[in-house]
Parts: C-alpha cells; sequence; structure tokens
C-alpha cells in the first residue's frame, strides 16, 4: 500500500515567504521517494507557477482559492492519509496543530525559528544556531542542526577556481533589493564578472526595468534550473538568509547577507557572530564596507569548512 504524505506549503509573491518553502519541500519529497513509496500530495495556495512546477515533477497538488485554516482542515477531512509535513513560515499555531491531531494526522512541522511552543509530533529545523535547540521544549522527536540539512545536488567547487559574484534574493525580492545592489555594484566600478538571478514571482515591470539598468555590464537571467549549479560557479554570493544561504554555506561560498525579514536578521546577526558569512544592511556605506571585507577575507571558507565537516 503506497502512504500519502500530504505537505501544506505556501508560495508565491508573498511578504516573509516567496518560493523556498515549496522548493525545500520538493527536495524533502524527493529524498523521502529515494527509499519509501509514497504518494505526495501538495496542498498549496493558489499560484500557477506553482501548479507548473509540481506537475513538471508529476506531483499532486490541491491548490487553494483561500487559504485559510478553516479550508484546509474541510479539505483534509476528505482525505484519508496519515502524515502532514508543514511549511507555511507563522502560518501555523498550536490551535491549528491540535486541530490536525483530531483529524488523526501526524504532524512534521518544518521550522525556521521557533517562536513559541508547537506541539507537533516531529520537528525538523537545519539552522544553524545552536542556542535556539533549548527553545524546543524537551521534544523527542526532534531533528536539529545542520547535520540534518538537505543534501545539494552538486559537488563543492575548488575555491580558487571559481570567480564573480552572484546575486539572488528569492523567488520574489517583493523589496526589489536586487536593483538597489546592482545599482551599488555600478556605483563601486566593478571589473569582476556579476549575474543577477531572478525568481518567478519577481515583478516583469521591475524586470524590465532592471535588464535597462544592467545593460551589458551586468548577466541578469530569470528561473534558472538549477540554482545550485548556479551557485558553485561563483566565489561570493550576495543573498538573504534564507535556504539558499545554507545550500551557499554549505558550498563553502562566501557570503555578503542582506537579510529581508525581520526572522532573518536573527539569522543573519549569529552567522556574523559565528563569522561564516559578512551581513550588510541596505545602507550604501555600510554595503560598500561589507562588501569590500567579503571581497578580501579567506577565512570564512575555513569557518565554513568547519561547520559543514
Amino acid at each position: 500500500m503506497t502512504n500519502i504524505i500530504i505537505f501544506l506549503v505556501r508560495a508565491g509573491r508573498i511578504d516573509k515567504v516567496s518560493y523556498g518553502h515549496l522548493f525545500r519541500c520538493i527536495k524533502i519529497c524527493e529524498e523521502i521517494k529515494k527509499v519509501k513509496k509514497i504518494k505526495p500530495l501538495f496542498i498549496i495556495n493558489k499560484n500557477s507557477y506553482s501548479k507548473k512546477i509540481l506537475d513538471h515533477k508529476k506531483f499532486q497538488s490541491i491548490q487553494l482559492a483561500k487559504f485559510s485554516k478553516q479550508n484546509i482542515l474541510l479539505k483534509l477531512k476528505k482525505i484519508k492519509a496519515q502524515k502532514i509535513i508543514i511549511d507555511t513560515y507563522d502560518f501555523v499555531d498550536d490551535k491549528f496543530i491540535q486541530s490536525l491531531k483530531k483529524l488523526n494526522f501526524q504532524t512534521i512541522l518544518i521550522d525556521d525559528l521557533p517562536k513559541k511552543k508547537i506541539s507537533a509530533d516531529i520537528i525538523y529545523n537545519y539552522t544553524i544556531m545552536n542556542k535556539v535547540k533549548k527553545k524546543y521544549y524537551n521534544y523527542k522527536k526532534l531533528f536539529f542542526g545542520t547535520n540534518f540539512f538537505l543534501p545539494v545536488s552538486v559537488e563543492k567547487s575548488n575555491k580558487s577556481k571559481v570567480k564573480g559574484i552572484l546575486i539572488f534574493f528569492g523567488g520574489s525580492d517583493v523589496n526589489n533589493y536586487s536593483e538597489k545592489i546592482l545599482k551599488y555594484l555600478t556605483k563601486l566600478n566593478l571589473s569582476i564578472d556579476v549575474k543577477l538571478i531572478l525568481g518567478p514571482g519577481y515583478k516583469n515591470s521591475n524586470y524590465i526595468k532592471i535588464k535597462k539598468l544592467g545593460k551589458s555590464r551586468f548577466k541578469i537571467v530569470k528561473n534558472v534550473k538549477n540554482l545550485e549549479k548556479e551557485i558553485v560557479n561563483y566565489k561570493l554570493v550576495i543573498i538573504s538568509a534564507g535556504y539558499t544561504m545554507y545550500k551557499s554555506l554549505f558550498l563553502n561560498k562566501i557570503c555578503l547577507i542582506i537579510p529581508t525579514s525581520p526572522h532573518e536578521k536573527i539569522i543573519a546577526r549569529n552567522i556574523k557572530k559565528m563569522k561564516l558569512g559578512f551581513v550588510s544592511n541596505l545602507n550604501f556605506i555600510d554595503f560598500k564596507k561589507n562588501f569590500k571585507n567579503a571581497l578580501e577575507n579567506k577565512s570564512l571558507i575555513k569557518n565554513t569548512k568547519k561547520k559543514n565537516s
């Protein structure tokens, strides 16, 4: 008998969310399928790109026009499944988890930063911040830390052979950090290869504008097939503090991190404290200083390797 596993995910041009949660769940699903026969069912908010990606992967999905707890529970009552994996950032609360348990679901919560007690059966958090582990209230089934980070699909590159700068601010870049950073790099008059990758949620109007801004000076692309293959070919990655930051650190990249949300600021502060990456705000003077430090620094690679070993 094939087990149905439900993936509850939000994705799209949504503040604090974007597409990282969807791609993370797809990766988890693919890893589970390597060792166990399952039938994944994704319950997602209505989004054409999410649907396209899931269809391409041949994963069944249900799109909800109104992604509310009430609608989700009504839909789940009609589905014969035992496990649900939840990756929705701050959408879920303990009351919702208890409602799922009343429907006899085993709940697996993918968490990034613990804020409050949530009584999920299993919690998964691959954070690099060891000190937050104590906030999980003695969970027996806790998969915590970088040892549980999802495997990447590429080999780590030889750092002496890679050059250039890669910029990526998630699948949507709601606040258009990409344009701000390109303007800063233009001011610095670089003689280094720079590539900007834009995600599916990036506004077309902004895309047209930023293409003109970059002209022939920067390479600008949208919707790459494999982001990891792009990351491995660059020395410095300018990035937010999300899922792709962890991939970049795992691949031994020097990261200049510009957090785009309050919880990313907390993560970025810890990355800086552990000397695993450089952190900047959007002020040009601060960016220029940290950018210069990132280009010249070599010791971070050693620190990153230690954390990944």
